[in-house]
């Protein structure tokens, strides 16, 4: 319980001050605290070679963060607005593993998670959406994740292969909104004059604001070689073009 103490009464005056609150889970994801316990070099073998040990390690994890988001709805979630979960599928050029693989052992570990957060909702007669963040290549699966009923996807890496912007707003802007993919923060963004932020920003937001499901932020974490000016070009191109 003291993992959540005070928090509902700091929920409860974000409220009243008609702000959301927005929750994270306990720890990484479950693929990532996975490949954290047994090591990149322990778990894909697993996966392969062992994947009864791999399975119940997912599960003892989603025993975990299923104990904590039971403990935290429970006291609180009438108070909450998002719940926030990560597990990073994809790689900047591929797949951490197969979509298939993902399929057969990942994604039941995140219904049943997504599920409790949805019983939690259906018993306080009210919607709390389910943010999730994997970034990097994750398009083979966006389906998946559709079907899963998460409801913000973040970030859309669009410099990833597979990530085009205008494809995955075409193709999920109707079912999901998506945190991030304003400005890529690898190379233009730290890297670019202030007229290529201003360019690449103002074609994400043309591509992502139509029809609204788009919360405008950078791809990822500002970098400390950023630019100042970059930063206030991004900022005057989002005021600018991006207001609805």
């Amino acid at each position: 319980p003291w993992r959540i103490e005070g928090l509902k009464e700091i929920a409860m005056a974000a409220h009243e001050q008609g702000k959301v609150t927005f929750c994270r889970g306990c720890c990484a994801g479950v693929f990532e605290m996975a490949l954290r316990l047994r090591g990149y070099e322990g778990f894909f073998p697993d996966m392969i070679k062992r994947p009864d040990v791999a399975q119940r390690i997912l599960d003892k994890v989603t025993e975990h963060k299923l104990a904590f988001w039971d403990l935290m709805l429970g006291e609180m979630g009438e108070y909450v607005d998002i719940i926030g979960e990560a597990d990073d599928i994809g790689t900047q050029s591929s797949y951490l593993c197969s979509p298939d693989m993902y399929r057969e052992m990942i994604k039941p570990c995140h219904k049943e998670i997504f599920d409790l957060v949805r019983s939690h909702a259906k018993r306080l007669n009210k919607k709390i959406y389910i943010f999730f963040h994997s970034d990097g290549v994750n398009r083979e699966i966006l389906d998946d994740f559709v079907e899963l009923g998460i409801d913000i996807f973040n970030p859309l890496q669009f410099t990833c292969p597979g990530m085009d912007t205008a494809d995955i707003k075409k193709t999920y802007g109707d079912v999901m909104t998506f945190w991030g993919g304003l400005i890529d923060t690898q190379k233009v963004l730290p890297f670019g004059t202030t007229d290529e932020v201003r360019e690449q920003t103002k074609r994400q937001i043309d591509i992502l604001a139509p029809g609204g499901g788009f919360v405008a932020c950078t791809v990822h974490n500002i970098q400390h070689e950023v630019p100042p000016e970059n930063i206030m070009a991004m900022w005057e191109t989002l005021r600018e073009h991006g207001v609805y």
